[in-house]
């Protein structure tokens, strides 16, 4: 077996959950961001340009959900599905509920993006300390002082995995180390 693979299976082992709760995160994301391609065709074909307003006084649906499904399916469900008729706007409060709604999701997206960029960075920063302890505590050597390193620098990697040494766990390990690279401040472990 290659030492990719192991590597690869180290970290599956130790981030699984996390990394499956950020693949979640960006899968439930995604309907966001496709709402924030489609919405500005509909603001410029809709009351910018004026389609659906030709009349004085016509109104659109703004909030209308309603869902095609297939023709093969019953004629009791073939058809449209109304979820909602959704609120009758006329052309300018049509504009500006269109345009609120956009900047909502722009905000949204962007927050949610930032979420997932933290939390890569954060279990990025945390596999790192935890492969560098693992490193560390294979190539130790007896005749090494027992007293932990000194920290110097910015921060200080603790170990989140104990390391196992002839049978037996290791206490806690103080490995010194430079800043952090997404320039997150070290995870402490919990106790």
């Amino acid at each position: 077996m290659s030492s990719h693979q192991s590597l690869y299976r180290y970290i599956w082992q130790h981030s699984r959950r996390d990394q499956i709760v950020i693949l979640l995160i960006a899968l439930l994301a995604q309907p966001f961001y496709f709402l924030t391609l489609t919405l500005p065709k509909h603001i410029i074909n809709g009351p910018i340009q004026g389609g659906g307003f030709e009349e004085a006084g016509a109104t659109q649906a703004f909030l209308q959900m309603s869902f095609a499904l297939p023709g093969f399916l019953p004629p009791g469900l073939a058809g449209t599905w109304h979820v909602f008729n959704g609120i009758p706007l006329e052309r300018l409060p049509y504009l500006f509920a269109l345009s609120l709604t956009f900047l909502a999701l722009v905000g949204f997206n962007g927050f949610l993006k930032f979420l997932v960029n933290t939390m890569k960075g954060r279990l990025g920063e945390r596999l790192q300390a935890a492969l560098q302890c693992r490193v560390v505590g294979l190539l130790r050597v007896e005749e090494l002082p027992a007293q932990p390193f000194q920290a110097h620098g910015h921060g200080v990697a603790h170990h989140p995995f104990p390391i196992a040494h002839g049978g037996e766990q290791s206490p806690q390990t103080t490995l010194p180390h430079g800043p952090p690279m997404g320039g997150l401040q070290p995870i402490e472990p919990q106790m």
